[in-house]
């Protein structure tokens, strides 16, 4: 008992502790866990330790932080970043289920809307597909020709210009 009663009048003539708290501790960790998982994320996409290795020295950089308020700050900086990149990932998640900013083409991007509320749709390999597929084709390929013509219509018409001008002068 006397070392309990000792720890406590130190604390009352101290003050309180600037040692962090266990439960401080355990929400560093906790937070510390996350941001790796994070950095292993990123880390994957470009095969670079860089992310994780960035966690890891700025979490050994602060372990010697004895300022109670300075603690608090850095954690709250850190539980933000990683709730920040837990968030980006969620949004990027949504953004390709829902086809949203992905190069997606027509045919697959219908069949995924229509997925998504509970109807099928016949598969385009049948003939009707196959028509309207050389339609779009000769419609793309009739517009080309005409804007080929359009061009060299204007070339012609720049030509005509630039000899009566030369005339001119």
């Amino acid at each position: 008992l006397g070392d309990v009663y000792k720890r406590q009048y130190q604390r009352r003539v101290r003050g309180p502790s600037s040692q962090t708290t266990p439960m401080q501790r355990s929400q560093a960790l906790s937070v510390y866990r996350r941001l790796l998982r994070k950095a292993d994320n990123y880390g994957a996409v470009n095969e670079s330790p860089v992310w994780r290795e960035h966690v890891r020295s700025e979490f050994r950089a602060c372990a010697d932080v004895r300022d109670a308020e300075r603690a608090r700050s850095l954690l709250r900086d850190a539980t933000e970043t990683a709730t920040m990149l837990e968030s980006i990932d969620a949004m990027q998640e949504l953004h390709v289920k829902y086809n949203i900013g992905t190069a997606v083409d027509e045919r697959e991007r219908i069949r995924k809307t229509a997925a998504r509320v509970g109807l099928g749709i016949p598969e385009w390999n049948d003939p009707q597909s196959t028509v309207l597929d050389k339609y779009h084709k000769q419609l793309h390929e009739d517009a080309t020709e005409k804007a080929d013509q359009v061009a060299a219509a204007e070339a012609k018409a720049k030509q005509a210009d630039d000899a009566l001008r030369i005339k001119k002068a």
